[in-house]
């Protein structure tokens, strides 16, 4: 009899020990659901504590977390005395109790405030003041890492320690939602950071750029008309075409970083309009067979396309085909240049065929990273800041198409392809006004330009005047809205950086007075954010400084076109000419470079 009762007391404790284990397996199955949030580290330790009181049963806890210097810092409290918090808000590690070993997740229990004492003198007070009985600590570890340590307090003596097993399990498991909260934290932070840096470093390249391209835009400009002056030495021939050259060859530096940036924050858009590809191949291969022919490097082009009209990004095409066609050229000195275009189902295949230099295996993998040359000797022999490639990449890459290195061999060349996305239309005659001759392309169109910068204003109206526009020029806002109301003109270009009323205001005062004619923002700020500010206030196109010459003429002469006109002109054999003191064989040699 009684054997079997303590076999039924033996198979009773079995029972309890069972339900005890699954009553905690639930209260760690719900403390880590809990724990799996993904929210900001305050949230979490305050989960933490919360949950830790509950299942110890204590009346306060704190949680301290371990910071670089190797303090702990108070992150949560709850029940805890004022004193408490104001004394172990920041405390070194040497103040807990040293049988606490912050390696391990020991938990340590203290079943007295005497004992605590003992191991605590400095908090005696504390102690007396809060008439805690019994204080019990769990130290945090990661790997071998301690990052924090949890503290419970009780105001009854616990003579028995609770479920250590438990309360080791439950601590890590809080040990690992902390730092994986803090080290998620870290990386948002950097993230913010990293933000912050990149607007930081936008709003430099917008400050920037609007000072460089600003006087570029007037040393460019009247370079470009200076080329093109009738009465100039040899020698005065060569210095203007350097500074034309030179200049040239910085705007397009500075629009490569500007693109490259464009494109690193996704801000960049792809302008779809209707265009002739036949038109902008020849163009382009006109312009890149003088510079291969001025290196004694034959320049050879296969399949060139009959004109017809597509529908893609004009501007960024050209960019694309240009950046690799210029690669190819900058490093062949012999032998030629053969370029291969199929054009089939909508899609622009070219293939660039090079007797170069050709490129070694090692560097094939960096070519398409910015800012890389193939080695320093090559760098000081031809220059360059190793954009042309990446940029061709990164923009054939937005526009759905690709640019790849077929194959390369250094001593014998490389062989590149560009594919590009075009989408064609049905051919339609349309009317245009012959390239080559500008002076026929704006005749007795009434133009107002605005300006405050006096360089500027000379060098827009120079370029307009010798294209035979009738030119009405301004400095300032209030007398542009002036002459709106008293003159009619074809088009307006107004310049946005200008003092006391810029040009964002000046077209919004504009709109007040109902103004109907067309208005277009001329100005060094190359930004998207820029430009759909300008086209939100109601702006009809937006030329970026710096242009040229050729550039500006055929802007302003699409923006101006009048479709009857022109069919009466081109019935009764062309418009009257203009007084134009350009050459323009000469202009059809110079690479268009758009803005």
């Amino acid at each position: 009899m009684v054997q079997g009762m303590g076999a039924g007391e033996h198979m009773k404790e079995e029972v309890l020990s069972q339900d005890l284990q699954a009553t905690r397996l639930e209260q760690l199955l719900r403390i880590a659901s809990a724990l799996a949030a993904d929210v900001p580290l305050a949230t979490m330790s305050a989960i933490v504590g919360e949950e830790c009181r509950h299942e110890m049963g204590a009346d306060a806890v704190s949680v301290h977390l371990r910071q670089d210097d190797g303090f702990y810092e108070l992150v949560f409290h709850q029940g805890c005395t004022a004193e408490f918090t104001n004394q172990w808000k920041m405390v070194p590690e040497s103040i807990f109790p040293h049988e606490i070993e912050m390696s391990s997740n020991t938990f340590i229990f203290f079943g007295s405030a005497a004992t605590l004492k003992k191991a605590i003198p400095s908090a005696s007070d504390l102690l007396d003041q809060s008439f805690r009985k019994t204080i019990a600590f769990g130290p945090m570890v990661v790997g071998d890492a301690a990052i924090g340590i949890l503290g419970f307090a009780y105001n009854d003596e616990h003579r028995v320690a609770p479920d250590r097993r438990f309360m080791s399990i439950l601590v890590n498991l809080c040990a690992q939602a902390l730092a994986r909260s803090r080290l998620s934290e870290k990386e948002k932070n950097l993230l913010l950071k990293a933000e912050a840096a990149n607007l930081a470093k936008s709003e430099f390249l917008v400050n920037i750029n609007h000072e460089i391209r600003t006087p570029l835009n007037v040393i460019g400009g009247f370079a470009d008309l200076l080329v093109q002056a009738p009465n100039l030495t040899r020698v005065q021939q060569d210095w203007a075409s350097a500074i034309q050259r030179n200049s040239h060859h910085v705007a397009e530096l500075i629009e490569g970083v500007l693109d490259v940036s464009r494109i690193e924050s996704e801000r960049l858009r792809i302008k779809d309009s209707e265009f002739s590809l036949g038109e902008l191949l020849e163009d382009l291969f006109n312009s890149f067979r003088v510079k291969a022919e001025e290196s004694g490097v034959r320049f050879q082009v296969d399949s060139v396309p009959q004109p017809h009209r597509v529908i893609s990004d004009p501007l960024r095409i050209r960019q694309v085909l240009s950046h690799v066609i210029e690669n190819a050229v900058k490093f062949t000195s012999r032998g030629k240049i053969s370029i291969q275009i199929v054009y089939q189902d909508d899609l622009l295949l070219v293939t660039i065929k090079d007797t170069g230099i050709g490129i070694s295996s090692a560097m094939q993998e960096k070519i398409f990273e910015p800012f890389q040359q193939m080695d320093s000797s090559l760098h000081r022999r031809f220059g360059g800041t190793g954009l042309g490639l990446p940029i061709a990449r990164r923009l054939a890459r937005v526009m759905n198409g690709d640019v790849k290195l077929v194959r390369s061999e250094p001593g014998s060349g490389s062989i590149f392809q560009v594919l590009l996305p075009l989408k064609s239309l049905d051919e339609h005659p349309r009317a245009s006004a012959e390239r080559g001759n500008l002076g026929r392309l704006l005749f007795g169109r009434r133009i107002l330009i605005v300006d405050d910068s006096p360089d500027s204003l000379a060098l827009t109206k120079n370029c307009l005047d010798s294209a035979g526009a009738i030119v009405t020029t301004a400095d300032s806002g209030l007398k542009t809205l002036t002459f709106a109301k008293t003159t009619k003109f074809d088009l307006i270009l107004l310049d946005i950086q200008m003092p006391e009323m810029d040009g964002y205001q000046t077209m919004s005062r504009l709109n007040l007075q109902s103004y109907k004619g067309k208005v277009v923002a001329l100005t060094a700020h190359a930004l998207a954010s820029e430009r759909e500010r300008a086209m939100k206030l109601g702006f009809i196109d937006y030329i970026t400084k710096p242009f040229t010459l050729t550039s500006l003429v055929e802007r302003v002469s699409a923006l101006t076109v009048d479709p009857l006109s022109l069919n009466r002109a081109h019935k009764s054999g062309g418009a009257h000419s203009g007084n134009l003191n350009i050459k323009p064989a000469r202009l059809q040699k110079q690479q268009s470079r758009s803005v």
